[in-house]
């Protein structure tokens, strides 16, 4: 942890301020608001998964794969830092979702689905090809295979030909009669046998394009809070985590919009599958 004291209008670009941080570029792009103020400083935002600190007061908000003295770290899950939607926090959820199952390094880069996750068939012959399939460890395969639906499996381990998104926002499975592979397999259950590389180079959108200086708007907040104007309330609101509570609430003018209650998907005929996210 280290305590920096600097001016944010004096960084006006994603590399000057992530070297002023000692922190990647993508690190600037996983952020969200606790709805609270800083509980070092007291006078910047802070940001989740960071103790309840801004990001000048501490740098622990984003996962890191390595630890300082180049040691893997045992806790690194979401270290690709594709978006704030993989953190372990993020939304409307109190707890972290549960993480995926598998033993794959791809899987673990992305990080967290906040969308829901799925479930280990419950036959016998069915869950022992997923287990397969997502290179469980021999050792762990008997407790998945004792109580398979407390196991969950992330969604970008089955094709898209497969999973839809419905209107709730999170995944469902589509009910057919056979499931056909990206080899050309047929399967009478999903198979969590897509190329999670594939997930990432055509599914996740960068939420900085490559080479992209332009600071996110999360910065104008703490510019306003370090000049003594107040944050936009639209740059608050996008970048508060939907239930934050806290003492000390960063409030905008003008509020914010009233809670909706969640709809249930009316999509096609799905599997539930789900473990809620």
């Amino acid at each position: 942890m280290v305590f920096y004291e600097f001016i944010f209008k004096d960084y006006p670009t994603r590399t000057e301020l992530s070297n002023r941080l000692s922190v990647p570029p993508m690190a600037l792009d996983v952020i969200s608001f606790t709805g609270s103020l800083c509980k070092r400083c007291n006078r910047l935002p802070a940001v989740l998964n960071n103790q309840g600190r801004c990001v000048s007061c501490q740098q622990t908000w984003f996962p890191r794969e390595l630890k300082e003295n180049g040691e893997r770290a045992k806790h690194c899950r979401g270290h690709g830092l594709y978006g704030p939607q993989f953190m372990r926090l993020f939304g409307e959820g109190i707890n972290s979702p549960k993480s995926c199952a598998c033993s794959m390094t791809l899987c673990e880069k992305i990080g967290y689905s906040h969308a829901g996750t799925f479930r280990f068939p419950t036959k016998p012959e069915e869950c022992a090809i997923a287990m397969e399939m997502l290179n469980i460890p021999a050792e762990r395969r008997p407790k998945i295979a004792s109580n398979p639906r407390n196991f969950a499996i992330a969604p970008w381990h089955y094709s898209p030909e497969h999973r839809t998104l419905g209107a709730n926002g999170c995944w469902t499975m589509k009910k057919l009669d056979r499931y056909v592979d990206h080899h050309g397999a047929e399967y009478s259950f999903p198979p969590p046998n897509w190329d999670v590389q594939r997930f990432i180079d055509e599914e996740i959108d960068p939420p900085t394009p490559p080479g992209d200086e332009t600071l996110p708007d999360w910065v104008q907040a703490y510019i306003c809070a370090q000049t003594g104007m107040p944050p936009p309330a639209d740059i608050v609101q996008a970048n508060t985590k939907k239930n934050a509570v806290g003492k000390k609430r960063i409030i905008a003018p003008g509020g914010g919009p009233a809670r909706k209650r969640r709809t249930q998907s009316t999509g096609p005929a799905v599997v539930d599958l789900r473990i809620s996210p």
